[in-house]
């Protein structure tokens, strides 16, 4: 998990480690509101700095599995020392924690993006990637149409995460809406990929499975410049020959370093509206074309 990820889920979860107790008598205290803190805890079991904690706090079955509808529950003395001091450490790790993240990577502006990088093995890889990256995005966002820019904002220490600032608000939902578009080809180009690896396994020669490559390859070609024509359409940009021309470079160049392995996230500051527009990585295979009939070209 980036740093970035481990930050967000701390913010998300660190103000629900808290609840609330009424004494019963010497004996007993009723807990109260509690189950959103064990909630929390299990979040952010991802950090894996709290496996001591989570640990001693799943042994307390009775509070730990509770789940009745008043999110109350009567215990021992013991038992609720005993959880009060586990939820209390790890509010005290994760503050430190967060303090910590604070520190080492700056705050996320709201029209920034988060690009993942392939898994390289070489410089040669990543000087490439940089600069079809670089290229891709200056060609579609730096221009009197989007009045985009892109400026480095921060490396994520220890990951292949890269976050840029892109702009304002139109240049950020553009950014969404052309990593969709370059998932949809993606997809395509996955799919054509296969399809020439099953060619291959057939009795097929060589000339007509060159010429099968090729329709193959036209038709990749066909629907980049029908989902680049939908885009500009949708972000209701006239463009010239010229400009058509780059973006269907922006859009297939995107699309062959998503086939690499690079994702584009939006910043966890943006509206809901606008991250909308970016593709769910999660959920890559399933991404499909916002255009309601592709006809034949898509089949």
């Amino acid at each position: 998990m980036r740093m970035r990820d481990m930050k967000q889920l701390l913010i998300e979860n660190i103000g629900d480690l808290d609840f609330e107790y009424e004494r019963v008598d010497s004996s007993k205290l009723e807990v109260i509101d509690f189950q959103k803190a064990i909630q929390a805890v299990n979040n952010l079991k991802e950090l894996n700095f709290l496996e001591n904690e989570i640990n001693k706090l799943s042994s307390l079955k009775n509070i730990y599995h509770d789940k009745s509808i008043s999110d109350r529950i009567v215990v021992d003395n013991k038992s609720f020392n005993d959880f009060n001091n586990i939820i209390e450490k790890i509010e005290e790790k994760c503050t430190a924690a967060l303090e910590a993240f604070d520190q080492a990577i700056p705050d996320q502006r709201e029209y920034s993006i988060s690009v993942r990088l392939p898994d390289y093995k070489n410089l040669d890889q990543l000087s490439k990637f940089f600069s079809k990256l670089n290229k891709s995005l200056e060609q579609s966002i730096v221009n009197e149409e989007v009045k985009g820019n892109i400026t480095i904002q921060n490396f994520d220490s220890g990951s292949l995460w890269i976050e840029l600032l892109v702009g304002g608000t139109f240049a950020f939902k553009f950014v969404g809406a052309l990593t969709h578009t370059a998932a949809v080809i993606r997809n395509k180009i996955y799919h054509n990929k296969i399809m020439e690896q099953h060619l291959r396994t057939l009795d097929i020669k060589n000339d007509s499975l060159e010429d099968l490559q090729k329709g193959l390859s036209k038709s990749i070609d066909a629907l980049v410049e029908i989902e680049t024509k939908n885009l500009l359409n949708q972000e209701g940009i006239q463009c010239d020959p010229e400009y058509l021309e780059k973006m269907k470079y922006s859009v297939k160049t995107l699309a062959e370093l998503i086939d690499e392995g690079t994702q584009i996230h939006p910043s966890y500051l943006a509206e809901k509206e606008y991250t909308e527009l970016f593709p769910d990585f999660k959920k890559l295979d399933q991404i499909e074309s916002k255009i309601k009939q592709i006809g034949s070209i898509n089949e």
